[in-house]
């Protein structure tokens, strides 16, 4: 599959799918000198939160920056103050939640935007923007995760007051943060939404639990998943969530690839095949490898293949990422 079948506009988006998957370290100054290459250049990296990161990319491959490639660094880094204040706040924020869950004796497991910062990303941890906190906890704790984040003065968002419908339908609460400038906070306590929770997958907050690991965050010890059951995860949560369109989780997929020797990709077809995931997993792995060039083994693929397209399956291929 092959996100871009068609000439491309400015060869805009060729120019940063060839940034990230290594194939073009380097943008043409024709690009870099056009006002509206530059100007959508800036709006495709800003929609998919990877502005940070191109600008990383294109730092590590200057060898003596052009005054255009400055002007496009500098409007790419244009928030780097914000995403280091918000960076520090969420560390701040994880460990107050850490601390009040300690005392309620609620396990919890970090996922996502900010676990990635301080694993895969923890060398350059400003390349992987992220907006909110997203939590696991088991879901027999889900009123005493309430209780606990109103307590440290989080408030349900708007969408998500009526907490009895969202415990029967739902899979996460959303609280927004005490001051201007905290973090949101998303508490899952199912892994995967209710719909697909109970007919398509086995993916359970007890494997998380079960297949972890942990990181430090200011002092304090985290609980992350596994690495092959994160890199799960996020494939499902690209798949069924973002279609497959978001450049920033398909250079996540990239980065496990990549940057982990010692990722176990037995274990992880293994938890895939356990949790039912496979085409899921399957079609996240695959657009990772075609677009970005992300070293998957092939034998990986090759054992999560899914052996027939259903007609869902064929409208996701059919997708192509609209930056």
């Amino acid at each position: 599959m092959r996100i871009y079948p068609q000439p491309l506009l400015d060869s805009v988006e060729e120019a940063i799918v060839g940034l990230l998957s290594g194939r073009r370290p380097t943008l043409s100054g024709r690009l870099l000198e056009d006002h509206g290459c530059r100007q959508q250049l800036l709006h495709v990296c800003r929609t998919h939160a990877i502005h940070q990161l191109v600008a990383g990319l294109l730092r590590e491959n200057a060898v003596s920056p052009t005054e255009p490639l400055r002007h496009l660094l500098w409007d790419l880094e244009a928030d780097r103050d914000q995403r280091v204040a918000l960076l520090l706040t969420a560390d701040a924020q994880l460990c107050a939640l850490s601390v009040a869950f300690e005392g309620r004796s609620i396990p919890f497991c970090l996922l996502k935007g900010v676990a990635l910062v301080h694993t895969l990303y923890c060398a350059t941890p400003l390349r992987r923007c992220f907006g909110d906190i997203d939590i696991l906890v088991p879901e027999e704790c889900y009123d005493n995760a309430i209780n606990v984040c109103l307590g440290l003065g989080y408030r349900l968002a708007a969408h998500k007051l009526d907490t009895e419908a969202i415990r029967v339908h739902g899979h996460k609460l959303c609280f927004e943060g005490a001051t201007a400038g905290m973090c949101s906070i998303d508490v899952h306590f199912r892994p995967v939404g209710k719909k697909l929770f109970d007919r398509t997958t086995c993916m359970t907050t007890g494997l998380f639990q079960e297949y972890s690991s942990s990181c430090h965050i200011d002092g304090r010890l985290v609980v992350i998943p596994a690495p092959e059951l994160h890199l799960a995860y996020l494939c499902v949560h690209l798949s069924l969530q973002h279609h497959l369109a978001s450049l920033n989780w398909l250079y996540d997929i990239r980065q496990f690839a990549a940057v982990s020797p010692s990722f176990d990709w037995n274990l992880f077809v293994r938890l895939a095949r356990m949790c039912r995931i496979e085409r899921a997993v399957w079609l996240s792995i695959h657009a990772a490898r075609t677009n970005l060039d992300a070293p998957i083994p092939p034998g990986v693929e090759q054992e999560l293949r899914p052996l027939g397209r259903n007609w869902v399956a064929t409208n996701w291929f059919a997708s192509q990422l609209d930056a």
